[in-house]
């Protein structure tokens, strides 16, 4: 579960920039526990229309602190870029948007070397509920790499975006 802030600005027709906070309240599926977690995170996405697709990359770092010891005074951080390319449709005489995407997880401070820790596919529509808010529906896989004993999750998600 998390909550997020973010705004973005377009530097050019086909390029914006943004920046954001999310607060997360993670659940830790191995251990089955919760934890606090704060996250930052800075971006450029480019865009490109081809007919009635949008083509988009977004390159994302993202840095995420967290209680290491919920009883102690430690915290950890965990710093990646994340590049994703999504290929969205625009159905004539219809408002909603179906999209695909793929997303990987390069790891910037990983102990031992930086490698590629996640990757995710989704498959989602979004369509306009009023003026200024969308809806965003999607199925997930997100799967680990590089790991001992990588998990895969599937996940279904709604995301609500409010443009003021």
């Amino acid at each position: 579960m998390s909550t997020s802030l973010s705004a973005e600005y377009a530097l050019v027709k086909w390029l914006k920039a943004g920046v954001g906070y999310a607060w997360i309240y993670n659940h830790k599926v191995k251990s089955d526990t919760w934890d606090h977690r704060h996250r930052y995170f800075l971006f450029l996405q480019g865009k490109y229309k081809l007919g009635r697709m949008d083509v988009s990359l977004r390159e994302r770092f993202q840095s995420t602190f967290y209680d290491e010891d919920v009883s102690g005074f430690e915290y950890g951080h965990k710093s990646y870029l994340r590049s994703r390319l999504q290929v969205a449709y625009d159905i004539p005489a219809n408002k909603t948007e179906p999209y695909a995407s793929a997303e990987m997880y390069y790891s910037l401070n990983k102990t031992g070397g930086n490698e590629v820790n996640a990757m995710r596919y989704t498959l989602g529509v979004e369509f306009p509920v009023s003026g200024k808010l969308d809806l965003d529906t999607y199925l997930r896989l997100d799967q680990e790499r590089n790991v001992k004993n990588p998990i895969s999750l599937f996940v279904a998600g709604v995301n609500f975006k409010l443009d003021l």
